[in-house]
């Protein structure tokens, strides 16, 4: 497996946020940013994902909108847990 690594930074474009980035053995990968609604991943290694943005002079982009509320993973109340373990 390879080693990868996470580091908080200071955004580069808007004082008083934070980016993360993302490195794979000594590699620097991607660029995670905050974004209206969620995140914004920053990378030219961005593969097999629908959605991506490409802009001429910048590294491929993708936007994950987050919801306010939590997603449920199973409709209809079917597979709901009792708690009991």
């Amino acid at each position: 497996m390879a080693n990868t690594e996470f580091r908080v930074k200071p955004h580069g474009i808007l004082p008083g946020n934070q980016m993360v980035e993302f490195w794979r053995d000594g590699v620097f990968v991607a660029g995670i940013y905050p974004h209206e609604g969620g995140i914004r991943i920053v990378s030219k290694y961005l593969d097999g994902v629908n959605g991506v943005k490409h802009e001429p002079g910048y590294p491929p982009t993708v936007v994950v909108h987050l919801s306010d509320v939590e997603r449920q993973e199973v409709e209809n109340g079917a597979g709901k847990s009792t708690g009991n373990s």
